[in-house]
């Protein structure tokens, strides 16, 4: 046989709540703090007779005055109950049909978890949803009980599937908040993708305005990120198709040698140049997308980038047979894979979002990767709380091209001339 309820919480007027003093006490310190034996009433054994059991009564007050949306819980004068209680500034649940605040269901939803029932948020849009994890989060702060509702407030979330991740997607600064107050691994994980993904977007205003942890994980691979990418280009600036490299162990090179690549010593030449275009436009590593743009097109090759009628010009000033021409656009085309290859290899149009990026496309990077170690909330060792001290001389090693290196990889580009 369950035990009599102990407890009578008075949400509003209408909404009084019988429950159990250790229940209460179990998951919530604010609850703990309060339902002690100083404060309980004492039962003479006249009322025990006549089957009272409670002991403390609660009030909710305040709710939504002076921006204190939560409101407080306030015990009766001296743990007594009152027979004819002045509510004061109690409202009332239903006021002419009408629920004036949500504040009340929060409440009624989270003490619900401490019995086991399950946590529900209002599906009618993902808005409304993420309205409703604030909401309960900012009650549970309150109480003291967020471990106990949390995993419950990520669940309800996690459901929503892919209306949850396009939201993040589009306002991961507010869902990266939400995630660190919840402890959501998966929901800060696909957050920090995109802040990363989108790092260049944001005003220094909203970075600022991220926790100290969440912008130290952001601002890690963000400069990750940016190595990768500027490491792409660095390699695509000098690249060279294979075939058309003499090692000088090779026999005596002659100018001879050289004339026969001539056509794709143009190809070369051209991308190089349509290449430092994009540079100067910014469209690179620098540009607001993080140069998505510009991966997606050399992922793409064929006629997504120096298309046959963008090349045009390039005929007038240096004219050929049509022969020559089709000679000319097959060499480019066989630069573009090799092109296309090392942006594959790069893993940077990768996506680790839990985004169907296939069926929701997103203009940004989402190659990210974010380890266990990347939480806020999981404590962290001497070396990761050091100041990270960076090796500019090593830093600029990193950023140089070895060109014996590059050649001798690229010589293994084998090409079919025509």
């Amino acid at each position: 046989m369950d035990p009599a309820p102990d407890v009578q919480l008075v949400l509003a007027y209408d909404k009084v709540l019988p429950l159990h003093s250790s229940v209460l006490a179990r998951h919530s310190k604010r609850f703990a703090s309060i339902l002690t034996h100083e404060f309980a009433a004492v039962l003479c054994q006249r009322a025990k007779q006549q089957g009272v059991t409670i002991r403390w009564r609660i009030e909710l007050r305040g709710v939504g005055v002076n921006g204190n949306s939560v409101g407080r819980l306030e015990l009766d004068t001296m743990g007594q109950l009152i027979q004819n209680p002045s509510y004061g500034t109690m409202i009332p649940l239903n006021e002419n049909g009408k629920v004036p605040t949500k504040y009340f269901e929060y409440y009624t939803g989270i003490i619900g978890t401490f019995y086991g029932q399950e946590l529900t948020l209002n599906d009618v849009g993902i808005q409304s949803a993420l309205e409703d994890a604030i909401g309960l989060i900012e009650v549970a702060e309150y109480l003291g009980s967020v471990a106990a509702v949390s995993k419950n407030i990520d669940l309800a979330l996690i459901k929503q599937g892919q209306v949850l991740f396009r939201s993040i997607a589009n306002n991961p600064l507010e869902w990266v908040d939400l995630a660190v107050r919840i402890t959501s691994e998966i929901i800060f994980k696909e957050a920090v993708v995109h802040l990363v993904g989108r790092w260049n977007e944001f005003s220094s205003a909203q970075k600022s305005a991220l926790g100290k942890d969440v912008k130290r994980v952001c601002l890690k691979h963000a400069d990750h990120l940016s190595r990768q990418r500027r490491a792409l280009e660095l390699q695509m600036g000098v690249m060279y198709p294979g075939g058309i490299t003499h090692p000088p162990n090779a026999a005596p090179v002659k100018r001879d040698t050289y004339a026969a690549d001539i056509m794709m010593w143009m190809a070369v030449c051209l991308f190089r140049q349509w290449l430092m275009q994009q540079i100067i436009q910014d469209k690179t590593f620098r540009a607001k997308d993080g140069g998505y743009a510009l991966y997606k097109q050399l992922s793409e090759a064929g006629d997504k980038y120096l298309s046959r009628q963008t090349i045009a010009p390039f005929f007038r000033n240096f004219p050929m047979t049509k022969k020559g021409q089709n000679v000319f656009e097959n060499h480019l085309l066989e630069l573009k894979e090799v092109v296309k290859g090392s942006v594959a290899k790069s893993g940077l149009l990768e996506s680790e979002s839990a985004l169907d990026t296939g069926k929701f496309k997103v203009p940004w990077l989402t190659c990210t990767v974010v380890d266990k170690a990347d939480f806020p909330w999981v404590k962290k060792g001497p070396i990761l709380g050091q100041k990270r001290v960076r090796d500019e001389t090593h830093e600029n090693d990193e950023n140089e091209i070895d060109w014996d290196e590059d050649l001798e990889a690229n010589a293994d580009n084998k090409r079919v001339r025509e």
